[in-house]
């Protein structure tokens, strides 16, 4: 999860469905709804969340989660805390998602 995603990665990404390494958010959610994506995949194996993607694998951009609120949303809202990674991915002029990796939990929030 803590490799930068490709352009490439991210097409390949979006042109499958979501599964269970793999979340598409079209918008801003809460934070709790956030967290409890977050912790979903702490609990399971690990996995991605794509924020500024439809359901359907449209990108159509979001900005309202920058690395500070996901970072306090994982450290503050999550007992025990995780560390994602976040990557701003640039799709198209004005359009860009933020890319979330939520490592497997060692200890399950």
């Amino acid at each position: 999860m803590s490799a930068p995603l490709t352009r490439d990665e991210l097409a390949s990404l979006v042109s499958g469905e979501e599964d269970s390494f793999t979340e598409f958010k079209e918008s801003a959610s809460s934070n709790a709804d956030m967290a409890k994506e977050m912790c979903a995949f702490s609990n399971a194996s690990g996995g991605r969340i794509l924020v500024g993607v439809t359901d359907d694998g449209q990108i159509v951009g979001d900005d309202s989660w920058d690395e500070e609120r996901v970072m306090n949303v994982a450290r503050t809202t999550l007992d025990p805390p995780i560390i994602p990674t976040y990557q701003r991915i640039t799709w198209e002029p004005g359009t860009e998602i933020a890319a979330l990796g939520v490592p497997a939990g060692t200890e399950k929030p």
